[in-house]
């Protein structure tokens, strides 16, 4: 495969992968209007599909952690887990309500655990692989630490159990879900846009055996 071959094959798979997240991010916007009409594994499927386009790439050289194991079963793990998630929890939450609510803490700890490890294994390795042209190899991981900022601000604050800061949890988690969505549609339009940039032609000649 040629240098002009394999950018191609990553623009491909960045188009790709930017449309289907800007998907979700449209379907999370409009479910409250389409919600009864809208299966919860639709959305969580695309963006599973997202995550294994961006991780495997639509041909040889297109994924953006360059196919190493570490950073690829991330994103793979990741995939599987927006569909595994939703059918855990129905199994494991008890029908009692005060039991509910402890196994749904313990669940909901476990599982931002879970993620956060995954994702930050992930956005790591592709930016240290750097198949994604600097700086913006790095601009997941600056996604998941505006993400995971919010979230701590809220955690602190509700550690503090005063009226106010109640209030002030309500307020951060409004704010860390429009942050979640304006990470994700961030990612989607930059992929898209290093997607449409021209690809340069290869500087390296190709010469068969017979040459």
């Amino acid at each position: 495969m040629t240098g002009a071959d394999a950018a191609r094959t990553r623009k491909r798979t960045w188009l790709v992968g930017g449309i289907l997240l800007l998907i979700v991010v449209l379907l999370g916007l409009v479910r409250e209007m389409v919600g009864p009409y809208l299966p919860w594994w639709v959305d969580r499927g695309l963006l599973a599909a997202a995550f294994v386009v961006f991780a495997i790439g639509l041909g040889r050289g297109g994924s953006v952690t360059g196919r190493r194991m570490l950073g690829t079963a991330a994103l793979v793990i990741l995939a599987v887990w927006q569909l595994l998630s939703p059918l855990l929890w129905r199994v494991l939450t008890p029908s009692e309500y005060e039991s509910a609510l402890g196994v749904l803490r313990v669940l909901g700890t476990a599982e931002q655990a879970l993620v956060f490890a995954l994702a930050l294994i992930a956005v790591v390795q592709i930016g240290r692989t750097a198949v994604i042209p600097g700086p913006w190899n790095w601009a997941p991981a600056w996604a998941l630490a505006a993400v995971v900022a919010v979230q701590l601000v809220s955690a602190l604050i509700a550690a503090t159990r005063g009226l106010l800061d109640h209030m002030l949890v309500i307020v951060f988690v409004g704010v860390g879900g429009v942050v979640a969505v304006a990470a994700q549609a961030f990612l989607g339009v930059l992929a898209i846009v290093l997607a449409l940039r021209p690809v340069r032609p290869s500087t390296v000649n190709v010469y068969s055996s017979k040459q």
